[in-house]
């Protein structure tokens, strides 16, 4: 297991989601640069978290990215979603959530710019948001 293969599973099968507590809203990075009609100003001073979640129906590679998360200092865990036996590796704290995306952002394709906005969120940067 390397950052270059976690790069790739989270391309295809992660997500970013920042939760902001006082307005009860959830906000992808990717409407971070889309206008809708409302917009708010967010900061990592409130009170946010921010999610990283990665997906996957089978017993296969989760369990393994887990493990390889865990030796590189990121506090993650595995969720069973449904009966299915779908599992959500998920971490939330800011500390793990920045070494994650610092790691993987050089390897990212698909959702490059959106780790780029929340790493430069969980930096102190304020952005502004639309919903």
């Amino acid at each position: 297991m390397n950052w270059q293969y976690v790069a790739g599973f989270f391309d295809g099968e992660g997500n970013i989601t920042i939760y902001d507590y006082e307005r009860k809203k959830v906000y992808a990075p990717d409407r971070i640069t889309t206008y809708q009609e409302k917009q708010v100003k967010i900061s990592i001073a409130q009170k946010i978290r921010i999610y990283v979640n990665m997906v996957q129906l089978e017993n296969g590679v989760i369990p393994l990215l887990n493990e390889f998360l865990i030796s590189e200092g990121i506090d993650s865990h595995i969720h069973k979603t449904n009966d299915k036996g779908m599992q959500r590796l998920q971490f939330t704290s800011r500390k793990s959530c920045k070494i994650f995306l610092e790691k993987i952002i050089p390897y990212l394709i698909v959702k490059k710019e959106k780790a780029r906005l929340a790493l430069a969120f969980l930096n102190g940067q304020t952005l502004e948001v639309y919903y």
